[in-house]
């Protein structure tokens, strides 16, 4: 295991200081520490270095979800979509949805989801210091419960519902057992609009190495969110009720290559996702 990266001061370099560390990991800091950021503490970095040894490409697949992410919200920004409710965000760093969508749409309006408490707290943190907080807000909520997210009061500031609305589940479906998530999307599928749009990820047991599956299965069972692998034809069916996007259900590579940003170096190409993006027609 790498050593953790200290201050000469002895502190963790990565986090605020003046905040107790967290005694276990949580998903969002890990997948920050999988995307290079500086958002994670040392417990977060250990779990993410015991998944990075049964899936030694572990940040490479992470990375192509987070390409693919820009592309669709770009795509979806260009084509007249402007408000965007990211369920399971993580911590909105590290290229994430927001700024993203404003380069190509100023006026969109952003709101981020996450079940953890303290990774909603950093993240008001950062959209404050970065001056986006007019137009982004990040609330706690579950994925579960999406009459709380609709009804929280930041919400109703950042999200008018009788406009077209990009719901994403991006990386956070495999999370959830069919029982929990199919109510989940049938629910927004009522609430929201046509032309509103569904924005998903899944990784999936396709072509991937099952012994190592185990292993990250088994890191990700010590944490509040266990890891769910799917083949694609049950990922398919995630996107019923939705018109799918072309080129449908497809690996990373296989969508809309060009959007991709001018100057964004060509993602990592890996077998750990499909991805889709459906419109409710």
């Amino acid at each position: 295991m790498s050593a953790v990266k200290v201050h000469p001061n002895g502190l963790d370099e990565y986090h605020d200081r003046s905040k107790a560390a967290p005694a276990r990991p949580v998903v969002a800091r890990m997948y920050d520490w999988y995307l290079n950021g500086t958002h994670s503490y040392a417990v977060d970095r250990q779990a993410g270095e015991e998944v990075e040894r049964a899936i030694p490409d572990i940040k490479p697949l992470v990375q192509e979800n987070r390409a693919f992410l820009r592309r669709a919200v770009r795509w979806l920004a260009k084509n007249g979509v402007t408000q965007f409710i990211d369920v399971g965000s993580g911590l909105p760093t590290a290229g994430n949805t927001h700024e993203t969508v404003l380069k190509v749409s100023p006026k969109a309006m952003i709101l981020y989801v996450d079940i953890e408490e303290t990774v909603v707290e950093e993240g008001n943190e950062f959209i404050e210091k970065t001056g986006w907080s007019e137009q982004v807000g990040m609330i706690q909520g579950n994925a579960l419960d999406p009459t709380s997210i609709v009804n929280h009061p930041e919400t109703k500031r950042i999200i008018d519902f009788s406009k077209p609305v990009a719901l994403m589940h991006v990386a956070l479906i495999h999370f959830f057992h069919e029982p929990q998530y199919v109510p989940v999307l049938d629910f927004w599928k009522k609430k929201l609009v046509k032309e509103s749009a569904f924005v998903m990820t899944h990784c999936t047991s396709d072509d991937r190495d099952r012994e190592a599956h185990k292993k990250v299965e088994d890191v990700y069972n010590r944490t509040p969110t266990p890891v769910l692998f799917r083949p694609r034809k049950e990922i398919v069916l995630i996107m019923d009720g939705w018109e799918v996007v072309e080129p449908g259900v497809v690996r990373p590579k296989d969508w809309k290559m060009e959007e991709m940003e001018e100057g964004e170096q060509d993602p990592p190409v890996t077998a750990m996702w499909w991805v889709a993006v459906g419109k409710l027609v």
